[in-house]
């Protein structure tokens, strides 16, 4: 659980900052 948790924080991370990259 912790192991999948640290593992899908960045990415969710590097989502929102190419979502926001492109929307902006």
């Amino acid at each position: 659980m912790v192991l999948v948790f640290r593992v899908v924080v960045p990415i969710e991370l590097f989502i929102i900052g190419t979502w926001s990259v492109i929307n902006f």
